[in-house]
């Protein structure tokens, strides 16, 4: 874990930020997050095919 500190911390002060990007949610991401949130999840499915129907819809 300390090892994982210091290139962490070296890198940083090489780049002078933080040395990876941090990217903001998208709206799809953000929706799913929130139908969690709020319990709106569809449930199980019969088969992977209505799976994935419902994931391509």
């Amino acid at each position: 874990m300390t090892s994982a500190i210091n290139v962490f911390l070296k890198q940083a002060v090489t780049e002078q930020a933080i040395p990876f990007e941090i990217r903001k949610a998208n709206k799809d991401t953000l929706e799913a997050l929130n139908d969690v949130k709020s319990n709106k999840l569809h449930g199980g499915f019969a088969s992977v095919k209505d799976l994935m129907e419902d994931l391509n819809a």
